[in-house]
């Protein structure tokens, strides 16, 4: 509960109040402050003017003791501990208050009467001061005669000022009693300071007798939400100059790297914000609004380093978009219909993610293509078994095909024929194949063991040999060139294949001659002749 002030209450009803100098005529007239006089007085050491330290009778001036030790209360007096509420108010605290209202208001009532009092016989005594006798002593003897008084006082009838002292001595001591019995429940008494508070805009000023800005905050009966703001801090200490700001909190939705929640601020910028959050050293507010208000959006990002590849350039970026969509369009990078991007679009962006871009392109190309000849053959009984000849030679074509081809950044990836143009038609080749058997003179002697040389059309039986021939050749009597036979060693079944490529051999009973490398697959070369049969 406030406590009343004596003063405001005096002004209120149209008193004027009067300062340290103003006179017992005005303080006669109810024109005094009873508050100011009383601390004055009692709080005070009094200090004796030029007429008390000069006074011709200094006896009747009585000592006045100092009471502000009294007030202010012993510092070496240990303080009690009081258990105190949830706000900050101990159970004697409103006992303190009254009894502080009733000292405001005692010392009032005795400093009217004290004045009422004391001003009318000061009055009286000036309108009809009583006549001073003056009593003469006999002078000494010269011997009795004491040292020349520095100062010789006449006597004077001082019964007006002795009751105003004895009076104001008396109030005194009730004071000093009062307070002396109160010092210990009240505690030291605090100056009333105007503290300037202002709550989210709205100014006042609070009376409060605190040393802190939570008193200030206590005696407003303002309550601090978690996430509110007091400038300067509760503990902090008041001071003549000092003011009181209370900024309440507001939400604001916060996207930080993709992840959105929902704060309480009390900055009303986005760069004083972010010093609040959970974000990395590095991060940056890419969009918010100017000022921050209730259901404000921040977004802020974590620039990551990344590669980014694109029409056959490569790039180095410090990157604050979140996937790489993001990031081609904080690039300006237009893709097209076919255009492959790796990873893809909706891939998160990590440190050293390489982002590329590849261009596919579809078009058409012509090319010319030669188109072999075939070969016709022929039977002519006029040439022997195994021997051709060319009737007409063979003249290779020539198509045109158009391709369908896919390109990757420029560079051919693929094709598929879309049409061929025959520009001009191939012509056959005609051979002619010898059909006439081969007539023999005389037949070859056989060697002693040697298999006869026999034929059946497609096989033939006989001795092979081996000579320097090229690799993979062999040499057949009638056989045409280029002929492929199948060799088979008839003493250990071993097989081998050669091409007719050469004519002979001509020894008795030998009816094929290998190169050394087809009979070393047969046999060993030093072995020389071994019994074979070729099929074709």
């Amino acid at each position: 509960m406030a406590r009343a002030d004596p003063v405001r209450a005096r002004r209120s009803q149209g008193a004027r109040p009067i300062d340290g100098h103003s006179t017992r005529a005005g303080a006669r007239g109810g024109q005094h402050n009873h508050e100011a006089r009383a601390r004055r007085y009692a709080l005070r050491s009094v200090r004796p003017s030029p007429a008390r330290r000069d006074a011709p009778e200094p006896a009747v001036w009585l000592p006045i003791r100092d009471a502000s030790a009294a007030l202010a209360g012993s510092p070496e007096a240990p303080t009690p501990t009081i258990d105190r509420d949830d706000r900050g108010f101990a159970p004697a605290d409103h006992e303190a208050r009254e009894a502080r209202a009733a000292l405001d208001a005692e010392l009032l009532t005795i400093e009217a009467a004290f004045w009422s009092t004391s001003g009318r016989a000061f009055d009286a005594a000036v309108a009809d001061p009583a006549p001073t006798r003056v009593v003469r002593a006999p002078a000494p003897a010269p011997e009795e005669r004491p040292a020349a008084a520095a100062h010789p006082a006449p006597a004077v009838d001082h019964s007006v000022r002795n009751r105003h002292r004895l009076e104001w001595f008396g109030a005194v001591l009730l004071i000093l009693a009062v307070a002396l019995g109160v010092s210990h429940l009240l505690g030291p008494s605090n100056p009333i300071r105007y503290v300037a508070l202002s709550v989210d805009g709205i100014a006042t000023t609070v009376q409060t007798r605190g040393t802190r800005v939570a008193d200030v905050l206590r005696e407003a009966d303002v309550t601090l939400a978690p996430a509110d703001r007091v400038v300067p801090a509760a503990e902090a200490r008041l001071d003549g100059d000092t003011s009181v700001r209370v900024l309440r909190a507001f939400p604001v939705v916060v996207d930080l790297d993709g992840e959105r929640r929902t704060v309480r601020t009390t900055r009303r910028t986005a760069a004083r914000l972010l010093p609040e959050l959970a974000a990395a050293p590095n991060a940056l507010v890419t969009a918010a609004p100017d000022r921050l208000a209730a259901g404000s959006t921040v977004v802020v990002r974590t620039p990551r380093p990344v590669t980014l590849q694109v029409d056959g350039a490569a790039r180095s970026l410090s990157a604050t978009a979140l996937t790489v969509r993001e990031l081609l369009a904080a690039e300006a990078v237009a893709l097209g219909p076919n255009d492959e991007v790796s990873p893809t679009l909706d891939a998160r962006l990590t440190d050293g993610l390489r982002v590329r871009v590849t261009r596919l392109a579809a078009g058409q190309r012509t090319a010319l293509v030669s188109v072999p000849f075939r070969d016709e053959r022929r039977s002519d009984p006029n040439l022997d078994v195994g021997q051709t000849r060319v009737v007409r030679a063979g003249v290779a074509g020539q198509n045109r095909v158009v391709y369908a081809v896919t390109l990757r950044d420029g560079v051919e990836a693929g094709r598929s024929v879309v049409r061929t143009e025959v520009v001009r038609a191939p012509v056959d080749r005609i051979l002619a194949v010898g059909t006439r058997p081969v007539r023999r003179a005389t037949a070859p002697r056989a060697e002693a063991g040697a298999p006869v040389p026999s034929s059946t059309g497609r096989s033939e039986t006989g001795q092979g040999s081996h000579y320097a021939f090229t690799m993979a050749s062999c040499a057949h009597k009638t056989l045409p060139f280029g002929t492929v036979v199948r060799i088979t060693n008839l003493t250990t079944g071993a097989v081998a294949s050669c091409t007719i490529r050469d004519r002979g051999p001509f020894g008795a009973g030998r009816i094929l001659d290998m190169s050394k490398d087809t009979f070393s697959r047969l046999a060993p070369l030093g072995q020389g002749v071994i019994p074979v049969r070729i099929d074709w």
